[in-house]
């Protein structure tokens, strides 16, 4: 038996190159995912690509260093059985067949993943709501029911609140917030906007909603389609810039969600 550093060095040479290339490799699929405009996505990818990093550098680096370190406390004594597991004939058998007729064997799996690659070629992205759901349950048939008699087809509801930067809203603030209502109202992408906490004569009278206005509006396109989250991107640009740069008012406060995502 050798030395346990020639081991290691043998495993890294061999174990360690396959943990670096299955490393690049999930990185390289994550990527793509973090490319979906979407937030779930990339959130999600971009958390995933960072575990996989972490745990890439760890079996690379602090893994071996600890089995070097160890190495007198788990290296087997030369006495005892080392004849070949069955688990590893199987995989060298496996193995074998696969040198013996790598084209062969190519052109199945190839076929095999293009089969499993058949019902993605259908898959769309959007953000999951009741119609998620299976078709026997109850959340999905009153959601159903609701899109049938008050909301119209092909169209997604956005919430946008606005903030104060005092307790109450100051006259400059409510010109601002109005001024940037009206510009909302005519863009041809809205159908409509309904206020919820405040008009243009008065604030609602609960403390607690004060300084804060809550607009429901209604947006042309479907629920986390394309356009409807173009829409949010732009209208937050707008209201970050809209009125006096020096106006109280906290703009950047100002968010915008469309059937419970929120941006």
């Amino acid at each position: 038996m050798g030395s346990p550093a020639g081991a290691l060095r043998v495993t890294m040479l061999t174990s360690g190159r396959a943990v670096y290339f299955s490393a690049v490799c999930v990185v390289c699929g994550l990527i793509a995912v973090a490319l979906i405009p979407m937030v779930m996505f990339r959130s999600a990818a971009l958390c995933s690509i960072i575990v996989v990093m972490i745990a890439a550098a760890v079996n690379l680096n602090l893994l071996p260093t600890l089995l070097l370190k160890l190495s007198p406390l788990t290296t087997k004594n030369n006495s005892e059985d080392t004849s070949p597991s069955r688990s590893y004939k199987l995989w060298l058998s496996w193995t074998d067949m696969v040198m013996r007729k790598p084209l062969r064997t190519l052109t199945v799996v190839s076929l095999l993943l293009f089969v499993l690659l058949v019902p993605a070629f259908k898959m769309t992205t959007a953000v999951p709501d009741a119609s998620s759901l299976p078709k026997g349950t109850v959340s999905r048939q009153a959601d159903e029911t609701l899109k049938v008699r008050f909301q119209m087809n092909r169209a997604s509801e956005v919430l946008v609140v606005m903030q104060s930067a005092g307790s109450t809203f100051s006259s400059n603030e409510r010109l601002e917030a109005f001024s940037w209502l009206k510009d909302i109202k005519s863009d041809i992408s809205v159908i409509s906007v309904k206020n919820l906490t405040i008009s243009q004569n008065h604030v609602m009278k609960d403390p607690k909603l004060e300084n804060t206005a809550v607009f429901r509006v209604t947006v042309m396109g479907e629920p986390g389609s394309v356009e409807v989250n173009q829409w949010l991107r732009d209208t937050e640009k707008k209201a970050n810039h809209a009125g006096n740069p020096h106006s109280a008012w906290r703009r950047n406060q100002i968010r915008a969600g469309s059937q419970g995502c929120y941006r």
